[in-house]
């Protein structure tokens, strides 16, 4: 094809958009928590693009009952440079707890989702409570009766 110098040439390109930023781990599993206690693990979020990402709060548009956001989300995030979201896991309940966790950047709108676990299970009592309550029985008065 010969062109003419100032003519135009239409090229067509294809391929997968470039990662905009990278979050570790792929999942979180929390573990065994007792009901009303709580346990927190970070997720790290890179920057891999050229400029700055602002990271929306995974649960302002779906709260979870289990898991939530510990602390504030440090924005924007500026390339190459990663940032720490705490998240953690209160359950409310006993029983497996598992959910998605979404993490979207508010300005390219790329999103990507991690799943998130937990086994809630019931509070183990305190030692003061045994220790009590095996000091009543043996305080307790034992009676023998005779024939």
């Amino acid at each position: 094809m010969d062109t003419a110098p100032g003519d135009q040439t239409d090229i067509s390109l294809s391929g997968e958009s470039p990662i905009v930023y990278i979050v570790t781990p792929t999942a979180l599993d929390f573990g065994s928590v007792s009901a009303g206690s709580s346990q927190v693990l970070p997720v790290q979020v890179f920057n891999n693009s050229i400029s700055n990402i602002e990271i929306l709060d995974p649960f302002s548009s779906s709260p979870s009952t289990n898991f939530s956001l510990d602390g504030a989300i440090s924005n924007p995030t500026t390339p190459a440079s990663s940032v720490l979201i705490d998240i953690k896991y209160a359950p409310f309940s006993r029983g497996a707890h598992s959910e998605y966790l979404t993490i979207t950047d508010v300005f390219t709108g790329a999103s990507s989702s991690l799943v998130m676990t937990g086994l809630g299970v019931d509070p183990i009592p305190e030692p003061t409570t045994l220790l009590l309550a095996l000091l009543a029985l043996v305080a307790a008065p034992l009676r023998v009766r005779c024939g």
